[in-house]
């Protein structure tokens, strides 16, 4: 009986298996048939470069986690073997799966490479040993990571902590690299890495051992195809400059320093590099608590600035001779910053700015009087002016210009005026007032911005108050202007307060377009 029954369990085992082989058969057939019709999907039928290229915005724009886009592998047949064939989906090396390198390596053929590291905050106590642990991974020899050097075309690193990365990195050796961009993790200066590269860019937020100004130089000079160099944090001392050297950079057109004062100031004076109409320089000059001591200091700084400048075209001799579009475009908005550049920047943002200079201090707020003295400086070491179509102002700029017998004079030219007045009503009424000052004496009908086409103000109230009707003010200023033939054609108020839809219609009275957001 009991081989009988194991008898009877065996053969219902075996129909179960052929019914699941027939299942199973039918299954793959269906499978067939929906790849097939799959593949005949209008989006399928697109050329695989094409299929290539939507993936991997896919995986670039994709705000959320770095692998969301491996859900693509699920959709379907055709677009895993679209997934799988695409080297450069697979070319991001994360370095918190240090596991799954030698795959990407694998399957990211001979694309460039991007070294990531992100590091969350369960993630440090154990950055430098997943970092150490990815590296080793990297310098393998076998064939699935022997490429890895040499197809390095780019890396970028950024941690919450400082990471010491060791001197032979890659072997000291990686011929493809080009862009360099490390934040907190620290690479020797002496690194053979810092070679041939077109982007530099480093950023310290804690404390790290300074280079020289020798060590800085030399690895400068490696790079003559340097068309990018940001420093954050990490410009030499400034008592290291006796057997530093200087450096051209015939190539580079964007320029950010961050440091003391001195160093900034220091190392700006060591570079050389053409001034092109691509030039873009920022400079974050940190200041000590002795602010008025540190700005007297970096007065320095502007005699270097004043040579950039002196290659603008209207040092030229003929403007025929210059290809850099001329400076148009002054911003002027607390005693801490300034902007200058060409009027794209301001227009419709197509371009940043020709320099832009911030000065940084462990005071909460800088002295006014010292940030405007100090920018005073600056403004008179870029001048000329004459130029200047666009400026945007606030106070206590605007005092300052309208009041200073030689900005004034240079900035005729203005034909569009933007006014940031929160709070400063008292700054605003002046100005409002100056704008319809003429004179019988001068030639020119008014002394400030005689070519005034457009006008802005931000955040300013109009309502009447006990220093009078700041929009009759408003009003009387554009008739008179329309009278004297000196028409201010557009006129926007963002977030003013104070005025109705009567009022603004008084005001098209005067003004050709005048655009009102209601106060918003």
């Amino acid at each position: 009986m009991r081989l009988h029954s194991h008898s009877n369990l065996d053969i219902e085992a075996l129909e179960r298996n052929l019914v699941m082989a027939d299942i199973w058969k039918e299954q793959e057939e269906i499978r067939k048939l929906k790849t097939s019709r799959n593949k005949l999907a209008p989006v399928n039928r697109l050329a695989l470069e094409i299929l290539w290229e939507i993936f991997l915005l896919c995986a670039t724009r994709n705000e959320g986690s770095h692998w969301s886009w491996v859900k693509l592998l699920r959709i379907c047949q055709c677009w895993r073997d679209v997934v799988m064939s695409c080297p450069a989906l697979w070319s991001c090396l994360d370095c918190t799966k240090p596991a799954a390198i030698p795959k990407l390596l694998e399957r990211s053929k001979m694309a460039a490479l991007t070294v990531r590291l992100d590091s969350g905050g369960s993630f440090r106590n154990k950055t430098a040993n997943t970092v150490k642990s990815a590296l080793q991974h990297l310098s393998r020899s076998t064939a699935e990571c022997a490429h890895a050097a040499g197809s390095l075309s780019q890396c970028s690193m950024e941690a919450e902590h400082t990471v010491m990365l060791p001197l032979d990195l890659l072997g000291g050796d990686a011929p493809r690299l080009r862009h360099l961009d490390l934040k907190d993790f620290y690479l020797p200066w002496t690194s053979g890495l810092l070679k041939n590269l077109t982007s530099l860019k480093v950023h310290y937020t804690h404390s790290v051992p300074a280079p020289s100004f020798q060590q800085l130089t030399q690895v400068l000079n490696r790079m003559p195809a340097l068309e990018s160099l940001e420093l954050r944090n990490a410009l030499p001392l400034p008592n290291t400059t006796s057997l530093a050297q200087v450096v051209q950079l015939s190539r580079l057109t964007a320029l950010h320093l961050e440091g003391e004062v001195a160093a900034c100031t220091l190392l700006l004076d060591r570079i050389t590099f053409p001034v092109k109409s691509t030039t873009t320089m920022k400079f974050t000059c940190v200041v000590g608590r002795d602010v008025a001591g540190h700005l007297e200091q970096a007065s320095l700084f502007l005699h270097s600035l004043s040579k950039l400048r002196g290659q603008l075209p209207d040092s030229c001799p003929s403007v025929s001779q210059c290809t850099i579009p001329a400076l148009k475009f002054l911003k002027l908005v607390n005693a801490q910053s300034l902007v200058l550049g060409n009027t794209s920047c301001v227009i419709d943002g197509s371009s940043p700015p020709w320099l832009e200079l911030v000065i940084k201090s462990p005071v909460r707020e800088l002295n006014l009087g010292s940030g405007v003295g100090f920018v005073q400086k600056l403004l008179s070491a870029i001048l000329p002016l004459d130029q200047i179509t666009v400026l945007t102002t606030n106070a206590p700029y605007i005092y300052w210009l309208l009041s200073n017998e030689v900005a004034i004079p240079s900035l005729q030219g203005v034909k569009q005026l933007h006014l940031q007045l929160e709070g400063q009503r008292e700054c605003g009424l002046r100005t409002i007032d100056d704008l319809s000052e003429d004179t019988v004496e001068d030639t020119t009908a008014f002394p400030f911005f005689p070519l005034l086409e457009s006008l802005s103000f931000k955040d300013f109230d109009f309502s009447t108050g006990r220093d009078g009707n700041a929009f009759e003010r408003l009003r009387a200023m554009l008739q008179c202007r329309y009278e004297s033939e000196a028409e201010i054609e557009e006129l926007h108020l963002k977030g003013c307060k104070g005025l109705s839809s009567g009022d603004i219609e008084k005001l098209k009275e005067f003004c050709v377009d005048v655009k009102w957001d209601g106060g918003k």
